[in-house]
């Protein structure tokens, strides 16, 4: 069920043995600022892992050697926008060179725990950021 009309018309598919999901809805916002919580989220994951980051995909490696740790896709609903990250857990099945948690002997649940209180922190920093300032007239 692919929502990303690129990896649909190219029938692209997304397949791995085992993946860490992260799925949000977020109300009350368009498509842009789901797309920009969105890279937020990403970003902080690169950040926790000291990955690389090319939009809303994570890479280890370089050349040769670079291999994709997530999926990532974002849309909206008549009411809201939805995201999910997937993280690679085992990418064992991948349709493109992938890398894993396992291969780095991280802790699923306990990296879930943390990018979750990252991102968490982010966001509260976003509306301290936006509480704190006076409007110009």
């Amino acid at each position: 069920h692919l929502v990303d009309l690129e990896d649909r018309m190219k029938g692209d598919f997304i397949r791995a043995k085992s993946m860490l999901h992260f799925v949000g809805e977020w109300f009350g916002m368009d498509l842009r600022e789901g797309v920009l919580l969105q890279r937020l989220f990403v970003a902080k994951v690169a950040e926790l892992l000291k990955l690389e980051r090319h939009g809303n995909d994570l890479y280890s490696g370089v050349g040769a050697d670079r291999k994709k740790l997530s999926v990532s896709i974002v849309t909206a609903s008549p009411v809201s926008v939805l995201f999910h990250l997937g993280i690679n857990i085992d990418p064992a099945g991948a349709p493109v060179p992938a890398v894993g948690l396992i291969e780095w002997g991280v802790d699923p649940t306990e990296f879930a725990r943390t990018c979750l209180d990252a991102f968490s922190r982010e966001c509260e920093g976003v509306a301290w950021a936006c509480a704190k300032v006076r409007p110009v007239m």
